[in-house]
């Protein structure tokens, strides 16, 4: 039987404004980041793992992208596609170049 993952001491929206508004949507790179920056980012993106185990044992349902998905399965089966489409165009873009 599936362990339920304690979430109490994680803090999904535990990010600072200035990260916020580095790496919002419709941002480029700017410069290199330094190791402290990497790290914060490193422990974000991990406090999100136990969260979404959470949630898939949960059978929590999700609304993403203004259109209903229906569950984290579902989710999850969508992405892979998903990313399989960025990566059959990287394909071509390497095979035109």
């Amino acid at each position: 039987m599936p362990t339920v993952v304690d979430i109490q001491d994680v803090n999904p929206l535990d990010l600072s404004e200035e990260l916020f508004h580095k790496y919002k949507a419709g941002t480029k790179p700017t410069g290199f980041v330094e190791q402290e920056e990497a790290c914060e980012l490193r422990r974000l993106v991990s406090t999100l793992i136990p969260l979404t185990i959470y949630d898939f044992l949960d059978g929590r349902r999700i609304n993403g992208n203004g259109f209903f998905r229906g569950s984290l399965t579902d989710a999850f089966l969508f992405n892979s596609v998903f990313e399989g489409l960025h990566l059959s165009y990287e394909f071509s873009i390497v095979k035109i170049l």
